[in-house]
């Protein structure tokens, strides 16, 4: 399996890029003019970004061991999470505020103090349960066996924890405001339980070969699978949800149409991308730094536009291919080249941190780096 990870370093930094397009889109201020865009994405993006966040954090468990995992990946995410939060994050939304208001005085841009890093903050979480989800589906897995009696038990387990999670949304939901701080990690904890069994199906996947070929090699299948559940979610999104049963169909849906768009990628890009070419390098390098720079660039290039008024789609446009050179040329100019903006921005460390070893890998817990 180890020979295909460049496809998978290649659809996670895809993944990022896509956002900078999400992004974009709030040039329409929230209304239906670029939703399609926010529909596509809110359709896969982040599920197959978790699905292979989590193959990759198994297999970095798997080589460095539990302390060394901790000690490697926590700062990984929590250095880049911080620095955007605390800097990034404010000027950002002031900006995207700005921008709304100057079309409606109502009009509202909501967005959480996380901001668009609040993926880091749900890896930061899942990185601290990995080892306990690895050792526990091994334990199963070295207890059924790797045959029918033990990938269906296992299929079944991952059922349990679908519906455990949208179980647990329901109940956060409803009385998640008797906890202490919930209006400041509502977000945080609504994304965690909704993500958590795309990152546990990556895991597996990891440790499963049969269902890692099974992601694969079925290109003609998931395809046309995908784009019918695609057409069908569309179709339920202006469908009033009024009771439990129709929200519980409606985030199986959402589990469904997520795994089968993942694995059609996975099956596509596996087939077709035998091995990377030096501007599929620099793009699956240049992501990370790309996506946690993106927002504030393109809340300044809204704005400037909006104030020489431009059409919505010339904004959008101009936001999105500017975000995404901008990265891109930041990447290459100031991330290879600075040890502290590679720490700041990557989360890359120039030298090992005292007492622990950190053997090189190719591949980590977040965008390709």
């Amino acid at each position: 399996m180890e020979n295909r990870l460049h496809h998978l370093d290649l659809l996670r930094g895809s993944m990022m890029f896509l956002g900078v397009l999400v992004h974009s889109s709030y040039a329409d201020y929230g209304t239906e003019s670029l939703d399609i865009i926010r529909f596509i994405s809110d359709s896969f993006r982040m599920a197959c970004f978790f699905v292979i966040s989590g193959y990759f954090s198994a297999m970095i468990y798997e080589k460095q061991g539990t302390v060394n995992f901790y000690a490697n990946r926590m700062p990984l995410l929590l250095i880049p999470a911080l620095f955007c939060t605390t800097l990034l994050v404010p000027i950002t939304n002031h900006w995207m505020h700005l921008y709304f208001s100057n079309y409606d005085s109502s009009a509202l841009f909501i967005s959480g103090w996380m901001g668009h890093t609040w993926f880091l903050y749900v890896l930061l979480l899942y990185t601290l349960v990995t080892p306990i989800i690895v050792i526990g589906l091994r334990m199963v897995s070295d207890t059924q066996g790797q045959g029918p009696s033990g990938n269906i038990l296992l299929a079944t387990l991952f059922i349990l924890i679908v519906f455990g999670s949208i179980a647990s949304l329901k109940i956060l939901h409803k009385f998640g405001h008797l906890l202490p701080l919930y209006e400041t990690f509502d977000l945080l904890l609504s994304a965690t339980f909704i993500y958590l069994p795309y990152f546990v199906l990556g895991i597996y996947m990891r440790l499963n070969y049969h269902l890692f070929n099974f992601a694969h090699k079925y290109r003609n299948f998931w395809l046309p699978l995908a784009i019918g559940l695609i057409i069908y979610r569309y179709s339920l999104a202006d469908l009033q949800l009024t009771n439990t049963v129709q929200h519980i169909f409606a985030m199986s849906v959402d589990y469904v149409t997520a795994i089968a768009i993942s694995f059609a990628l996975f099956s596509l890009t596996s087939h077709y991308l035998k091995k990377p070419n030096s501007t599929i390098r620099l793009l699956s390098d240049s992501s990370y730094t790309v996506y946690i720079l993106h927002f504030i660039v393109i809340a300044a290039v809204l704005l400037f536009t909006q104030k020489i008024h431009l059409p919505i789609s010339i904004r959008f446009s101009a936001a999105a291919v500017i975000a995404t050179f901008a990265g891109v040329l930041i990447h290459i100019l100031l991330v290879r080249r600075y040890w502290i903006i590679k720490l700041i921005l990557n989360g890359r460390k120039p030298l090992q941190w005292p007492f622990v070893n950190t053997p090189e890998s190719k591949s980590d817990l977040r965008s390709p780096h």
